[in-house]
């Protein structure tokens, strides 16, 4: 199922991944554990299935309390938000910019 240089999952714990963390993206957390291991290979685990269970549950537990709180945003809201952040950062956040940005300038004039 998932095979790296750090950890193996085999499609049953694949599955029990999946039912235990509703909602959380495992293959894109997956993703990321292969990513922080190999930017920290001093801190690499040798109990897999405990890092992996470990790091799936703070992402359930954050998945739930985002949706507790309202602040559930999709992907490319977030991308966009971040986008438009940085622009504001580089250019300023004034109307002209939010409007380029966010595609609401007004016509103009004639």
């Amino acid at each position: 199922m998932f095979d790296c240089q750090f950890f193996k999952v085999t499609w049953e714990e694949y599955d029990k991944y999946i039912s235990a963390y509703p909602g959380v993206n495992v293959n894109g957390e997956f993703k990321k554990m292969q990513m922080w291991l190999e930017a920290n290979p001093a801190r690499r685990k040798k109990n897999t299935k405990r890092f992996i269970s470990n790091w799936l549950a703070k992402s359930h537990r954050e998945l739930e309390k985002e949706k507790r709180n309202g602040q559930r945003e999709s992907f490319n809201e977030r991308r966009s938000r971040t986008s438009a952040e940085a622009i504001f950062e580089v250019f300023g956040s004034d109307d002209a910019v939010a409007g380029k940005v966010h595609g609401t300038l007004p016509p103009a004039d004639k």
